[in-house]
């Protein structure tokens, strides 16, 4: 996947080193939770929309339609479409005659949401109609029982049809743990650190974005800053706890 990814950099993905980031010590003061965490993930993909069909091909081995570019949509702006029927994301694969080749509908999901079941197939039907193309759903779970949830078949009748959603989760994603990697792959390493942070290697793998992150030259955009939000309240919460400790064992 490695190898693909750096073979496909030239249709857009940007080196860590072009963005402009906050500090860590900024980051560590930011906000916290799911909220963060969601905002920084959809950020990812409308910062460098060119990930989502190098994903699909490099991690889900699947071929997409030949696009000489990709666009964001923002689903939200569509005021034809009640609220609970708008994507996070929507993402436009065009082809060199300009003609969508593809949608791509970016979901982030922190839970378990059985309405999802049903809104998913909305989003892919709602697409593909507006867009005339082909649509699909492409899922960003980073907890390993909402990502094998998530990656259901999902029945639209009898058997009749389904709905297969792809999602990058933690069986999914490399563990990043290789600095050549991370440098030449900015949103995979900040992706992997928000996946595998809480697995056996995930301090390994957060090293590699709080390393860059503090680098004197190299930086990550602003949705890095979560991971490196998530490493700041570890430590903090790792410090705390042994303070605690030596005062009780003191005591």
């Amino acid at each position: 996947w490695a190898r693909r990814m750096s073979r496909e950099r030239g249709l857009g993905v940007r080196s860590a080193r072009n963005w402009g980031a906050e500090a860590v010590d900024r980051t560590c003061g930011s906000q916290d939770g799911f909220g963060l965490e969601h905002n920084g993930l959809v950020e990812l993909f409308r910062a460098n929309p060119s990930i989502a069909p190098q994903f699909i091909e490099s991690l889900f081995n699947m071929k997409v339609p030949t696009y000489t570019s990709v666009s964001v949509v923002e689903a939200a702006q569509d005021k034809m479409l009640p609220i609970e029927f708008r994507a996070d994301l929507v993402l436009e694969l065009r082809n060199a005659a300009g003609e969508i080749v593809l949608a791509v509908v970016i979901e982030i999901q922190h839970k378990q949401e059985p309405i999802k079941k049903y809104t998913w197939p909305v989003y892919a039907a709602v697409v593909r109609a507006q867009k005339r193309c082909d649509a699909m759903v492409l899922v960003v779970a980073p907890d390993p029982n909402v990502a094998q949830w998530a990656s259901e078949p999902i029945d639209l009748g009898l058997g009749l049809g389904t709905l297969q959603p792809l999602v990058l989760g933690p069986r999914v994603v490399p563990e990043v743990t290789d600095a050549k990697v991370a440098e030449g792959h900015t949103e995979l390493s900040v992706l992997s650190g928000l996946v595998h942070g809480n697995g056996p290697n995930g301090l390994a793998v957060e090293a590699m974005v709080m390393e860059r992150m503090t680098g004197e030259k190299a930086t990550f955009p602003p949705f890095a800053q979560v991971v490196c939000a998530r490493g700041c309240a570890r430590g903090n919460a790792r410090a705390s706890s042994k303070a605690y400790a030596r005062r009780w064992s003191s005591s």
